[in-house]
């Protein structure tokens, strides 16, 4: 819907310093993408788990490779500034006009980061309750939905005053503890299995 905006001249040089600095600039992508070791949550629920693992890297590719078609949009668009840009694919999102009818879509988008942070929030508090009854040894996790829930509430406000400091967070403190919850703690934990013997050997 941009391509007529689209300069294809603006992804050139391609890598002009080098490989380490694009390196460098996926870390943070890495962080969200390790996210999806959450969905290992709901494996003992699925009727059928052994399926879990082929929709799983599907699911990551096609993210991908949307991801990708995104920002090779975004860069041809703006070039060089699209690193300055808050939310590249919201400012994208208004240079969509097709025949004066199909215009001002970053409300589209809007809706999208609403609907998806909303599951997002969700899954992420149902995975922390399901935890901590686990860990806590309680036959029933639903008595700990609300408190939970009301602890995620005030965070929520006292944590961040502003998308700047949000930012400022993943760029520099994040980074660590994610890593080591995302991968690190996984992989103790199969490598503890796979000694115990008790991992799926398939």
């Amino acid at each position: 819907m941009v391509s007529k905006e689209m300069e294809l001249k603006n992804l050139t040089p391609v890598l002009a310093d080098g490989l380490m600095p694009v390196v460098k600039g996926t870390y943070r992508q890495l962080l969200f993408f390790g996210e999806t070791i959450v969905m290992a949550m709901f494996l003992p629920y699925l009727n059928i788990p052994q399926r879990a693992r082929r929709s799983t890297i599907i699911a990551v590719i096609i993210t991908g490779l949307l991801g990708i078609c995104v920002i090779i949009g975004t860069i041809a668009v703006f070039g060089a500034i699209t690193a300055h840009l808050k939310f590249p694919t919201l400012s994208l999102a208004r240079y969509i006009s097709i025949g004066n009818f199909i215009e001002r879509a970053e409300a589209l988008i809007i809706l999208m980061w609403i609907g998806g942070g909303f599951v997002k929030i969700t899954i992420f508090h149902y995975c922390a309750v399901l935890a901590l009854a686990q860990w806590l040894n309680l036959k029933d996790y639903r008595p700990l939905a609300i408190p939970i829930g009301v602890i995620l509430v005030i965070l929520s406000i006292i944590l961040w005053e502003n998308i700047v400091e949000v930012v400022e967070l993943i760029k520099k403190t994040l980074p660590v503890p994610f890593l080591i919850i995302e991968a690190g703690i996984p992989a103790v934990l199969l490598i503890v299995a796979m000694v115990r013997r008790k991992g799926d050997k398939g």
